[in-house]
């Protein structure tokens, strides 16, 4: 399996924290499991 690697800076982490609980977790579940990228930081 192939990961696709993405890097989050701060401001978007910010961004991130301020979302709802469900967002987040629909946000995380798209970029880890569905689009399969690899979060740097």
């Amino acid at each position: 399996m192939e990961y696709r690697k993405i890097f989050l800076d701060t401001c978007i982490l910010s961004e991130i924290g301020r979302m709802k609980k469900e967002d987040r977790g629909s946000l995380a579940y798209r970029f880890l499991v569905t689009d399969k990228f690899k979060i740097l930081l």
